[in-house]
């Protein structure tokens, strides 16, 4: 998690073959302990193993957002009782996506969904960068501080101890 501390917003990639709720407890001490914010991608995992399967995905890219529903509402029922709201979600085929760049593929890269989330993370940048990148910059600056005071105040308290056992020292030889 230490990259969570000097991040702006946490991406969490999920996904809709496996349940998260280890994961979604992960998240609430990100988003609750640390106040990040977060973007679900749904990694819809439609087996693309064969160029068939490829096929099949580029005709209907819409295999991707059948069923998802069901997986948001799973994904929700982790995460609402823990009180972590997403800022955006999102959902595509990551694997579809690296496929596609590294073969050149520009059908299967846009039938990845990728552009969906690039498209949000740009729209969060673009909305909220400034905002988020002060609020990291004070909250990496808060920890810190907040220990700095805490020993400070351990300090005083134990320099008051020393004083009121001077004076009762002073106290018994007058």
């Amino acid at each position: 998690f230490e990259a969570v501390l000097t991040c702006d917003l946490v991406v969490w990639v999920a996904a809709n073959d496996s349940t998260q709720e280890e994961t979604a407890r992960a998240l609430q001490e990100i988003t609750a302990g640390l106040g990040k914010p977060i973007l679900v991608f749904m990694n819809c995992r439609v087996d693309i193993d064969t160029l068939a399967r490829r096929r099949r995905l580029i005709r209907d890219p819409g295999l991707l957002e059948r069923d998802l529903d069901g997986h948001w509402s799973r994904l929700n029922g982790f995460l609402e009782p823990l009180g972590v709201v997403p800022s955006a979600r999102c959902a595509g085929h990551a694997r579809a996506a690296f496929v596609g760049q590294q073969e050149s593929d520009e059908k299967l890269l846009a039938a990845s969904g990728v552009d969906g989330l690039l498209s949000v993370l740009r729209i969060e940048v673009e909305t909220r960068g400034p905002s988020r990148r002060a609020m990291t910059i004070i909250d990496t600056a808060r920890g810190p501080l907040a220990d700095a005071s805490a020993q400070l105040a351990e300090r005083s308290s134990r320099r008051e101890d020393s004083v009121q056992d001077l004076r009762k020292e002073a106290d018994d030889l007058t």
